[in-house]
């Protein structure tokens, strides 16, 4: 289903408040610019892990996700959160510089095996031509799908991709999150954060 491709599932995320997720968003990021701050360093927040037992709203985004069997179906396996960032593409500014020119979200290409990742994105804003919303190619043909909030992306993470230009005065946020098979390696390891994703 998303071998070499992609797929919007509409409305997907039924629960969420998405002010109280853009609030943990901001949390987040803010912490992380004290951090940076303190130790003289001046990076790009965007693309930065974003993870903490303290955020309700992206906790529950997650263990949804967690619990989306088709997910599953593809691989024909469990599977783990490989990585969980926020991407901003701000109006008409320097943005996360990986994130403006196309690239993929794994180190190798074979379009004729299965993918071993998938790219699942979450517009927190609306995510539009307009202001930046994600650019795919696919056999050197141009797309970039409109997205809402509530909507799930799941793409193939080999696919090229690259973020739009931001032509509106507010910023466009999204969350980008990997998953994978078990036998990958998670780029963090959230157990040691306590981070457990229990049944209900």
């Amino acid at each position: 289903m998303y071998n070499n491709t992609f797929k919007i599932y509409k409305s997907f995320f039924k629960k969420i408040d998405f002010k109280l997720l853009q609030k943990e968003i901001d949390d987040h990021e803010n912490k992380n610019k004290a951090i940076l701050q303190r130790k003289k360093m001046n990076l790009n927040l965007s693309g930065l892990n974003f993870m903490g037992i303290n955020y309700n709203q992206l906790n529950k985004l997650l263990k949804q996700i967690y619990y989306f069997k088709q997910l599953r179906k593809f691989f024909k396996s469990n599977i783990i959160l490989n990585s969980c960032s926020v991407v901003n593409i701000n109006p008409s500014k320097v943005n996360y510089k990986r994130s403006g020119i196309w690239h993929r979200d794994v180190k190798y290409f074979n379009k004729n095996l299965y993918t071993d990742m998938l790219l699942l994105i979450v517009p927190v804003t609306d995510s539009l031509k307009i202001n930046g919303a994600t650019k795919f190619k696919i056999k050197n043909k141009i797309y970039q799908p409109a997205l809402f909030k509530r909507d799930l992306l799941v793409a193939d993470a080999r696919l090229l991709h690259k973020s739009g230009f931001n032509r509106t005065s507010k910023k466009r946020t999204i969350i980008t999150i990997c998953i994978t098979p078990p036998h990958i390696k998670p780029i963090y390891d959230f157990s040691k954060n306590n981070f457990k994703i229990q049944k209900t």
